[in-house]
């Protein structure tokens, strides 16, 4: 169960997605993303989409990963099918609501996608720091930019190994007759509150280690902490985000003319 769903799973790797600039990574992701989402034309959605598939086979990430991250589009795309159908029975234009409906699709798999490879070829403590250099950088007042990086890379370091803690709660009943999977709904959904207990303590738990040993390396009392890692440019890291964002900016001016 927890094991298929991937988000969050960094996988190491040494391809030419992993070694790229992790703070160009996060911002050229961020841009993508607002690019599909403000384009309402499919001709648009070629450029992110090419790229997007371009990165996921040079990132060497498995076919299989990404399909299993992009497993939550099918329940929308049901959705879609069914308002669809909806639309024609009220008296829509059929071919204009399919348009419309296969559009917004697309927008969500390729912003899933995107998501998934940053996450998927970016280490937790990377996408942290860059967070944190992004908030320096622009100087939001009232926002601790190292204690929100901080709640970002522990969010999602915590998503696979709760997962992973679900599947053996899940394993450890079924070894004692317990099977979620049997019954109606209402049997399911009753089975399924019996593992919140467990899934709250183990939480909790997981929680008080990490607090202890962020205590134990005295986080947070200096005040200008120095960083282990440092992230230079390279000229590919600025032809990266040179490219995505002048097809984001010219996509902006073409809105804003039109």
């Amino acid at each position: 169960m927890g094991t298929q769903l991937l988000l969050g799973k960094y996988l190491p790797g040494n391809s030419f997605v992993h070694t790229i600039n992790p703070c160009v990574k996060l911002i050229s992701t961020i841009f993508l993303i607002c690019y599909v989402t403000i384009s309402n034309n499919l001709f648009y959605h070629i450029f992110p989409g090419v790229l997007t598939v371009t990165m996921i086979v040079l990132s060497g990430i498995p076919l299989s990963h990404m399909a299993r991250a992009l497993k939550a589009v099918w329940l929308l795309l049901t959705i879609v099918v069914v308002l669809f159908f909806i639309s024609v029975l009220s008296g829509q234009n059929p071919v204009e609501t399919m348009l419309n409906s296969c559009l917004a699709l697309l927008k969500i798999t390729i912003s899933v996608a995107l998501a998934t490879l940053l996450i998927s070829t970016t280490s937790p403590i990377s996408i942290a720091r860059s967070v944190e250099l992004m908030l320096r950088y622009l100087g939001i007042k009232g926002i601790s930019a190292r204690n929100f990086s901080m709640t970002v890379a522990m969010s999602i370091r915590f998503v696979p190994i709760l997962l992973e803690e679900l599947d053996r709660i899940i394993l450890a009943q079924r070894a004692r007759g317990f099977d979620i999977s049997s019954g109606n709904i209402t049997q399911r959904l009753r089975k399924a509150g019996l593992l919140i207990i467990p899934m709250l303590n183990s939480s909790f738990k997981k929680a008080d280690d990490i607090a202890m040993a962020m205590d134990a390396r005295f986080y947070g009392r200096s005040e200008n902490p120095t960083s282990f890692y440092k992230y230079d440019l390279r000229w590919t890291d600025l032809l990266y985000i040179t490219c995505t964002l002048s097809v984001f900016m010219a996509n902006v001016i073409r809105h804003t003319t039109h």
